[in-house]
């Protein structure tokens, strides 16, 4: 989806069952309007926050702070999720799930659009490509050359 929610909301208003949101762009309130009744919010990440925001006195910026509290305690059918965190606590669980989404690829069940693929150091250009909006699917980092 472009980054503008006017571009997208007003077509999927009350209409979505989940939303993903990894960038927090407006506080969550475009992903939040999108989903219909019995809708679920997963928030991901806050990726313009965090990197277009300034540190804060403990490090993290103080609207990452809000906003993360906002979503975790305020907003109703909303869960945050954290991939790294998920598993270091829930290994079986992370396991799991890590197993169930590649047989679903591998089944043709969910087909991710793939932009490109890159090396470890081209990350640091592709961060600033996707943080301004030049990327549209997903970036797939390879771990070696």
């Amino acid at each position: 989806l472009p980054l503008d929610a006017k571009m997208w909301l007003p077509l999927v208003r009350g209409k979505m069952d989940i939303v993903i949101d990894g960038i927090c762009q407006d506080g969550y309130s475009s992903p939040h309007a999108a989903l219909n009744y019995r809708g679920h919010l997963v928030v991901i990440g806050m990726n313009l926050i965090m990197n277009g925001a300034e540190r804060g006195y403990c490090g993290t910026p103080m609207d990452a702070m809000i906003q993360s509290f906002k979503a975790g305690y305020l907003l109703s059918r909303t869960t945050r999720y954290d991939v790294y965190e998920s598993s270091k606590l829930r290994p079986a669980e992370w396991k799991h799930d890590i197993e169930y989404l590649m047989e679903l690829l591998a089944r043709r069940k969910i087909n991710p659009v793939v932009e490109k693929r890159v090396t470890l150091d081209a990350v640091p250009f592709t961060q600033q490509q996707l943080e301004a909006g030049e990327i549209e699917g997903l970036v797939v980092c390879k771990p070696w050359k």
